[in-house]
């Protein structure tokens, strides 16, 4: 898409673009079937993040944005397997955490594991109906509009930045404001290409450099994982069939990942401050009290 205002990209690009995301992702869960392995699952989880970035674009030329509705079924295998990625980290994680000596906490992978293979076995049901998925990719098509005009893309970062800006006036951000903001700069991030190709000075008033946007999701998302992390170990440690000298050694791997999290917190926190000093954000955004 070119400056010219009247420029558009027409239902016919949306419709190769939209295609070539849904191979993407249909490889990468094909993937995940095989293996269930951590990568592939952080991959497929990816490109079902661009294709909701994606459709939130198309909402903002649509007369009744709330009816453009993500796919059930792929939202359903997403959030499985998001479940999925949490407990597959905390293994790794609790298994940094004693040197690699599972058996120190053997009834707590146990557990784990069970539940692994809990979620693996629904996600496996959902896809042996083979026609669910090119339903869910029917119903996707049918919300490609005819064109995306400048004004439209232009609308749709406006509003983006504007949600980022109301993020940023806040004094101290909760993981989850957190959250949203990073999933506000993801959007920017898939859907940049319909703004315009080439980086301009005008471009970077309306919208961050992709290395500050991938910079501060990294940084935000290892933070959200070290919230997951503990969010997960106070299930473990409410869970009867883990075993009480277990319990004692979570507590103490608790108390050294909650100093974790609060050395995370450092970056964030001052690449907020950062981003605050860009020209959209007014070069000095002053916090609410």
């Amino acid at each position: 898409m070119t400056n010219n205002p009247d420029s558009a990209l027409h239902r016919e690009e949306l419709l190769s673009v939209t295609e070539e995301r849904f191979q993407k992702m249909t490889a990468r869960l094909k993937a995940v079937a095989e293996t269930f392995q951590e990568e592939d699952i952080h991959d497929f989880r990816i490109e079902i993040k661009k294709l909701k970035a994606l459709l939130r674009l198309f909402r903002e030329k649509a007369k009744h944005p709330s009816d453009l509705k993500f796919p059930k079924f792929l939202d359903k295998i997403y959030t499985l397997l998001g479940s999925m990625r949490e407990m597959q980290l905390q293994q790794n994680k609790l298994g940094k955490a004693v040197n690699n000596q599972n058996s120190l906490l053997s009834s707590t992978f146990s557990v784990l594991e069970e539940e692994i293979n809990a979620v693996k076995e629904k996600i496996i049901q959902l896809l042996k109906n083979e026609k669910s998925l090119e339903k869910a990719k029917d119903k996707f098509l049918k919300f490609i509009p005819e064109k995306l005009t400048r004004k439209t893309v232009d609308r749709y970062f406006a509003n983006n930045m504007k949600k980022l800006k109301r993020i940023l006036s806040m004094k101290r951000l909760s993981i989850e404001p957190l959250h949203r903001m990073r999933k506000i700069l993801k959007d920017l991030q898939y859907n940049r290409f319909y703004r315009q190709e080439n980086e301009t000075e005008e471009f970077e008033t309306v919208t961050l450099p992709l290395d500050e946007i991938h910079y501060t999701t990294t940084i935000i998302g290892d933070l959200h994982d070290a919230y997951a992390a503990t969010a997960l170990m106070e299930k473990e440690l409410h869970t009867n069939s883990i075993q009480k000298d277990e319990k004692t050694l979570l507590l103490q791997v608790r108390i050294l990942w909650k100093k974790e999290r609060t050395d995370l917190r450092k970056p964030v926190d001052e690449e907020l401050n950062k981003l605050r000093t860009y020209p959209y954000f007014g070069g000095n955004l002053s916090s609410d009290n």
